[in-house]
């Protein structure tokens, strides 16, 4: 949220006026500022005022809507205000249909060995993801015909990881693309075509551990098998195998369980299949209109 004036002002009256105030609890941020992208000192001044606004809007919300039931738990252990649970609603994460899943899907020749093994990751490079992690596993993937495409928003923020992918030695293996994005229309059709393995969330903090991440309810939106590390919200709202294959965030495991994949292509498209109708299940337009008109009953 964007604490402008207007927003204080929008708070101040809705109670003033006795209306509903609902708030949709996506993120916490302290808890991006301090605990995960750790630009801000823990016991710093604007630490506190970075807290003190997340308890503001649990503590004056009349309805506060949470992705899953373990970042409910997890975000407001962080703020510590005591919430009182008649409050809660459970929401799960929605991602709008990829209209080019429909338009542009061709059927591949997933059996086949021969041809490149493609990987995509995308992201905003921020630590959440680990996707040095990911980088670091492709070391023990060096003459293997397996691609990792990265796709980000930033040649400044990828720089990191472009010094890493040298270090490695892996530039033959991992690309990065700052470019493509599902806002400029080019990212979907990529995946569709190309993809036959995305990845998720491979970070190591306690956050990375909980969260139920935007870039594996998007594969599961384009019928693409996401591998990832099982998490706390993962584990509430998927089974391995509902588009979804687990790993470790051990960069030698990732690299082991890459490979496996790379030679059971089929298996790969069933999981793609599967994670599609969990979307359709869970995760789509319509299925949150259904949940979010409970909201207001």
């Amino acid at each position: 949220m964007n604490w402008s004036k207007e927003v204080y002002l929008d708070l101040f009256f809705a109670k003033l006026f006795r209306k509903e105030i609902i708030v949709d609890y996506y993120i916490s941020i302290y808890d991006t500022m301090v605990n995960d992208r750790k630009t801000v000192s823990v016991n710093s001044f604007a630490a506190k005022k970075l807290l003190f606004k997340d308890n503001l809007l649990l503590k004056l919300a009349t309805k506060i809507i949470f992705l899953n039931k373990s970042e409910s738990i997890y975000y407001q252990s962080i703020s510590k205000y005591k919430v009182d649970q008649d409050k809660v609603r459970i929401i799960p994460l929605v991602i709008d249909f990829k209209k080019e899943r429909f338009e542009l899907i061709t059927i591949r020749d997933d059996s086949s060995s021969d041809s490149n093994f493609n990987i995509c990751w995308w992201g905003t490079y921020i630590p959440l993801h680990g996707l040095v992690n990911i980088i670091a596993a492709f070391e023990f993937l060096k003459g293997e015909k397996i691609i990792l495409n990265v796709f980000g928003d930033s040649d400044l923020k990828s720089k990191p990881y472009v010094d890493l992918i040298k270090k490695l030695g892996v530039e033959s293996n991992v690309k990065i693309n700052n470019e493509y994005s599902f806002t400029n229309g080019k990212l979907a059709p990529f995946l569709i075509q190309n993809c036959n393995l995305a990845l998720g969330n491979f970070g190591e903090s306690e956050k990375a551990r909980t969260v139920l991440v935007n870039k594996l309810v998007d594969s599961l939106a384009l019928g693409l098998p996401c591998l990832t590390i099982e998490t706390k919200a993962t584990k509430e709202l998927l089974n391995e195998g509902d588009g979804i294959i687990y790993t470790t965030t051990t960069p030698s495991e990732i690299a082991k369980k890459i490979l496996e994949l790379s030679v059971d292509r089929s298996y790969l498209a069933t999981v793609g299949k599967n994670g599609f109708q969990m979307y359709l299940n869970k995760f789509s337009p319509d299925k949150f209109k259904t949940e979010f008109i409970k909201v207001f009953h």
